[in-house]
């Protein structure tokens, strides 16, 4: 919210023209098929009080309030320290009667209020021991004409509220809804509303139920129903319309009470707010402060950032174990973790502080580990579980939307508009209001169903029931309730697996070199099959020596180097021999190919022909740091193998790939391709999931240009692999997350880059680990030639420069982060960031990096003495 320095007025953002820079914007409108003007630069464009929006200039303004939720992550205003989650809001508003203009003297506790709009899409009800989500509502409005009495107007989707509208209003939306000049229409008196379709879920599972049957899906009588989640009650801001909880409170004068649209008088607009906010950060401190004094933290990193009280897996030691964070460094990248033992169990309550890299809070898909505050959910009866093992918290709920059986949503316009049509036509005038219940103590009984509101370090969820109730369950006591919305309300597209379109890839500039590799555009282009070849280039490895005595002046200040032999090299021009080849057809597919399990097809003549045509280019075009394999008893399968490529984070380190070609939709759709994760449960990449999932416009799991998207005529398998490597593979992968390419250039998106290279670099030397340890199948010869023995053009084998170059990278850390810790007086977020000696391109690695390196060199060392 912001206010106009003269006159002062308050007035709330809608949008913002930095926002609008990048042609994505414009090409999702045009995607929406939504009209769009970009804003000029400098202005923004605000919504007043009274409903009308305009630009003005953004020099112009202040901030004075911001519209956060509770469990929104903030950081202090100006991007800099850890980051915090909202745990309590406080916020005052100046109310004004909208019918009457009426201002209303003093300002109120925003929880004295609630929307106008009693029940909207995407609001929780309950129905005896179902709960259901609200997915479509239809309105009756008492509307003032020009001449004559006040006439009803009716229409679905939430378009009606109580006060002035727009000239164009009901000509443009409800020409054929009236039976008079829709301009003779004035302001809207009262909004009732009349019929709820709602999509029921699930059942109570505290209780004993005895009826499974679905509730009706059309209700029109909405007091039926318990109110149990109103979305529009969770932020209350200008602009926005509310109505008193306790109407005795504050009554309206005589003359408006007795009217007939005494309920639309009772409307109020927010004219003001004022907010204070309460954060737990990630160090577990708290503090409290006014809204604009944070701002909203966008470049968080969600697979390594923690927050007290959140549970998940600590894969740095075997088995991993389960543990419930306790606070975390966010500069430091370390995490204090008490670990939690089923049943008070040996280790139960030990601490020990680790690295964020080695600690996932998330869960492989589509497992959920724990909850987050603000998640919806259902508590099983005293004495029973969720049936699956902590930290894995599983869903529940059966939406119709999911299942196909609830009508698509123009036909749920149809069908609701003409019951509510019809049941207008019986209502008296005036109408009753028949709101659902919301009152605590109709909602006592609801002690099944409630809201996270706080993780408690000891691994239980403290909970808050439609009441206001409080109560705390441990994490297998409780199901996350699955309403097919995703946390900010919007529906969550359906995961299709290997092959579908959700994910996230955009090209590199970086990578523009190869484009013609990638995918070629000259007519009859056909496949690339002109050989890849990569210079060789070795990534020399220097001990650092720092002087401790030495003060640093300034963040890039000079360190002592002593350089040392040592070169980590690529294979390059190298001629396939008995230890290295690029392609090779064998008799059997291994055991733990992927897509072992998908049933054998017999195939046809074509596809065995262009299977074929993809195996010669592949055996005569493949780069020399890509391997592939191919199976005479699969002619549907491959599997292959890249070598990270130098001078990017993912340098010198194994990456598996299992394909699989359907038989009766290859060559017409893409491959599926699977990627091997070696990294538990952490993307080194934002195209590489942990799960497998590879996104790439070539394979048509990212909805990129249609240019890029696989084309039977044009595309091969060969471009396949390469674009992994060199679109995945990049120099800075942290820009291929859709909408970071923006941030290139900025200090923000500088350090948030920066910070990704480190987690991807670490991480891929457990990559190297895994596969010396356990050489992938099908590319032993190669993996023993590369790593141990090397090849004619690299040298000796990789593994020894890894080593070494790890032994260095930590040692420069340990020095910096020593100086560091001795300068009394610098907090964590003032410490400075230094260049790696090392790794060009790279900064010295955080300590909690350094934790994660050091774990994953304790296990190549030992692997040297292999021959």
């Amino acid at each position: 919210m912001l206010t106009e320095l003269l006159p002062v007025s308050s007035r709330r953002v809608q949008r913002c023209w930095e926002d609008e820079r990048g042609p994505e914007v414009a090409e999702e409108a045009a995607r929406r098929g939504i009209p769009f003007t970009p804003l000029d630069p400098g202005f923004l464009e605000v919504l007043h009080p009274s409903g009308i929006t305009t630009q003005i200039l953004e020099s112009a303004v202040t901030v004075t309030d911001r519209g956060f939720l509770n469990a929104d992550l903030v950081r202090a205003f100006g991007g800099k320290g850890q980051a915090g989650i909202i745990t309590q809001l406080s916020t005052t508003i100046s109310l004004q009667r909208i019918l009457s203009g009426e201002i209303i003297e003093g300002t109120f506790d925003a929880k004295e209020v609630v929307a106008a709009s009693r029940i909207v899409r995407n609001d929780h009800v309950v129905y005896g021991d179902w709960v259901g989500l609200v997915e479509e509502v239809f309105e009756m409005a008492l509307v003032e004409t020009r001449e004559g009495p006040p006439r009803r107007v009716c229409d679905s989707g939430s378009t009606l509220s109580v006060g002035a509208t727009s000239e164009n209003f009901f000509l443009d939306r409800l020409p054929t809804a009236i039976d008079q000049n829709p301009a003779d229409l004035q302001r809207v008196l009262d909004v009732k509303q009349i019929v709820v379709a709602v999509n029921w879920l699930c059942t109570n599972q505290r209780g004993t139920v005895t009826d499974f049957d679905r509730p009706k899906r059309y209700w029109t009588d909405p007091s039926e129903l318990s109110l149990v989640r109103a979305s529009a009650d969770h932020l209350h801001s200008v602009g926005d319309k509310v109505i008193f909880r306790d109407q005795s409170a504050h009554p309206l004068s005589p003359h408006l009470s007795d009217s007939s649209n005494a309920r639309g008088h009772q409307v109020c607009v927010i004219t003001n707010s004022s907010t204070t906010v309460s954060v737990l950060w990630q160090d577990g401190t708290t503090s409290v402060g006014p809204a604009p004094s944070f701002e909203h933290c966008l470049n968080i990193d969600e697979e390594v950032d923690a927050f007290p009280g959140d549970v998940g897996v600590f894969s740095g030691c075997t088995p991993p174990r389960v543990a419930v964070v306790q606070s975390m460094k966010s500069k430091q990248r370390t995490v204090k973790l008490r670990f939690y033992a089923p049943e008070g169990g040996e280790g139960e309550g030990e601490e020990e502080t680790v690295s964020g890299l080695e600690f996932d809070q998330h869960g492989p898909p589509p497992e959920v580990y724990g909850v987050r505050r603000g998640d919806y959910v259902l508590v099983t009866r005293e004495g029973e579980k969720n049936g699956v093992e902590i930290p894995t918290v599983p869903r529940l709920g059966e939406s119709d939307v999911a299942t196909g059986a609830f009508p698509p949503p123009e036909l749920v316009r149809v069908e609701i508009s003409q019951i509510g049509l019809n049941h207008a036509a019986t209502l008296p005038d005036p109408s009753p209001s028949l709101s659902p219940k919301t009152s605590p103590t109709a909602l006592a009984p609801i002690n099944w169903y409630g809201e996270v509101v706080d993780l408690l370090l000891d691994g239980r969820v403290t909970l808050r029931f439609p009441s206001g109730a409080r109560e705390s369950f441990p994490l297998d006591r409780i199901y996350l309730l699955d309403d097919g919305l995703g946390p900010g309300g919007e529906g969550e597209e359906v995961d299709g697996g290997e092959g579908s379109s959700q994910g996230s890839w955009e090209t590199d500039e970086e990578a523009d070199e190869q484009d013609d590799a990638v995918m070629s555009e000259s007519e009859g282009a056909g496949w690339a099959e002109d050989d890849e070849e990569e210079e060789e280039n070795g990534l020399e490895v220097k001990e650092i020596v720092l002087d401790a005595e030495e003060e640093r002046k300034e963040e890039g200040a000079e360190q002592k180097v002593e350089e040392k032999k040592g070169v980590v090299s690529m294979p390059a021009e190298v001629e396939d021999d008995e230890n290295w080849k690029r392609f090779l057809m064998l008799e059997e597919t291994p055991s733990d190919h992927y897509y072992s399990s998908q049933p054998p097809v017999a195939p046809s003549k074509a596809f065995m022909s262009r299977v074929q045509k993809e195996h010669n280019v592949l055996a005569s075009s493949l780069p020399p740091n890509i391997l592939v394999r191919a199976y005479e008893d699969r002619a549907d399968l491959l599997r292959c193998l890249i070598i990270g490529p130098l001078g990017t984070p993912f340098a010198n380190a194994p990456f598996l790939f299992d394909v699989f070609l359907s038989p009766t939709k290859f060559p017409a759709e893409p491959p599926l391709v699977h990627f091997h994760s070696w990294a538990g449960g952490t993307r080194v990449s934002p195209n590489l999931y942990a799960e497998g999932k590879v996104c790439l416009s070539l394979l048509n799991t990212w909805h990129g240009d249609k240019t890029e998207s696989w084309s039977a005529a044009r595309s091969s398998i060969l471009q396949v692999f390469i674009s992994i490597q060199a679109l995945i593979m990049t120099v800075n992968p942290y820009y291929s997350e859709p909408g970071f390419e923006k941030q290139q250039g900025t200090l923000e998106g500088t350090a948030a880059s920066d910070l990704y290279n480190e987690r991807t670099l670490v991480l891929t030397r457990a990559f190297v680990k895994r596969a010396c340890e356990y050489p992938p199948k099908d590319f032993e010869a190669e993996v023993r030639a590369y790593y141990y023995a090397g090849l004619p053009t690299t040298g000796p084998g990789a593994l020894a420069g890894i080593v070494e170059q790890a032994k260095a990278l930590l040692q420069e850390s340990e020095q910096l982060h020593a100086l560091d810790d001795g300068e009394e007086g610098v907090e964590e977020s003032e410490k400075r960031k230094v260049e790696s000696r090392v790794v060009e391109g790279m900064m010295v690695l955080t300590e909690g990096a350094g934790l994660s390196l050091k774990r994953t060199l304790k296990g190549l060392e030992p692997l040297l003495e292999r021959k």
